[in-house]
């Protein structure tokens, strides 16, 4: 970080998603990067700094994306975007093992 950022915790949630997490400045830039792979993705959460993107299919929704700003003043977005359906999981991550690793992950990292 920089001088003058407020650093918030790493929120990488799915990492599965993609190998690689990439930088973009706006939340307009996050759209325009999942869209471009997932038209249809609709976005959802409950805080203002973090996003999942979802797409619906015959068997439920899929979680495609996920977005987030390591700063409260969201000066930039870490985004990771699914390339193919096989690295997308259960929008219901609870269902979805990778999720549920990747979570207690998170949790012991953060202690």
């Amino acid at each position: 970080m920089t001088g003058g950022e407020d650093p918030m915790p790493d929120v990488d949630r799915y990492p599965f998603l993609n190998p690689r997490r990439q930088r973009v400045a706006t939340p307009e830039d996050v759209m325009a990067l999942v869209r471009a792979t997932w038209p249809t993705a609709s976005q959802s959460g409950s805080t203002g700094y973090e996003r999942s993107w979802t797409i619906r299919t015959p068997e439920g929704q899929r979680l495609v994306a996920h977005s987030w700003s390591p700063t409260r003043d969201m000066r930039f977005f870490w985004v990771r975007v699914a390339p193919t359906m096989d690295e997308t999981c259960d929008a219901d991550v609870w269902n979805d093992p990778r999720a549920v690793e990747a979570a207690a992950r998170l949790r012991r990292s953060s202690r």
